[in-house]
């Protein structure tokens, strides 16, 4: 919910920004063609991945599900533009995340001796591991809008390389004499990467500091999903990207 009325007004924002006058718009047109800017914000909101599986035990079915919180945090990224024409150009942007988050592991364990007395458990887990290294490839629009001041929209795919830390099943020990309940001797985790491709839509305001330097203003919204195998039978959809709000600086030449 909070992702969608976040993106809902960067949104409004890029559409009453298109309705400025066209004078307004020229005031500031720039015939530097090569921009390159860095930018540090935070990625707000967290991503929930909740998943489970199943095997043979005892004879029966033992069940784990797993819930993981995936934090966002502080980013990190720079990149280049080139502009085709005084109005459109093309740009790549390179952006970096880590952070860690929560998890909590629970169940049902068939008994080793009677049927149909399983025996439940639950056990939290911190720090988490998690990581994005984001390229996003976008096709830029420039907008004068003062002798001092410019908008550039922007949009594209995003390919996304995610490292996380996924549950993966617990070690337990059959708690005697009656073994009606277990002791969770430690969680099973895995670190793991891979990629995914998503989409980034975003818009920067610029305040021209000398004729070269700029300060920036950064609001993107970008999404997208990595498939990983933490173990045999199981999958994990891990969603990297989010809502971004950043500043930094930018160079003209």
């Amino acid at each position: 919910m909070q992702k969608s009325v976040l993106f809902s007004a960067a949104a409004a924002v890029v559409v009453s920004m298109a309705w400025l006058p066209t004078e307004a718009r020229a005031q500031a047109a720039l015939n530097d063609k090569v921009i390159v800017s860095a930018n540090l914000g935070i990625q707000v909101g967290d991503n929930d991945l909740a998943r489970s599986t199943s095997f043979d035990l005892n004879e029966e079915t033992a069940t784990i599900d797993f819930a993981q919180t995936i934090n966002n945090g502080f980013f990190f990224e720079f990149g280049g533009a080139y502009k085709v024409t005084p109005n459109f150009g093309v740009g790549l942007t390179y952006g970096f995340l880590s952070n860690s988050g929560t998890g909590n592991v629970s169940g049902s364990l068939p008994h080793p001796l009677f049927f149909d007395r399983p025996r439940t458990f639950s056990a939290d887990v911190d720090d988490l591991a998690h990581s994005e290294q984001a390229l996003h490839f976008q096709a830029i629009y420039f907008m004068p809008f003062t002798d001092k001041v410019d908008f550039t929209f922007s949009f594209g795919p995003s390919l996304f390389n995610v490292k996380q830390v996924l549950l993966t099943g617990v070690s337990y020990t059959d708690v005697p004499p009656s073994f009606d309940s277990v002791t969770i001797d430690a969680v099973n985790s895995v670190e793991l990467r891979d990629s995914g491709w998503g989409f980034n839509l975003g818009g920067e305001v610029t305040y021209a500091l000398t004729p070269t330097i700029g300060a920036n203003g950064l609001l993107r919204y970008s999404h997208g999903n990595v498939e990983f195998n933490p173990a045999e039978g199981q999958t994990a959809d891990v969603g990297a990207g989010g809502f971004q709000i950043g500043v930094g600086l930018k160079y003209r030449f």
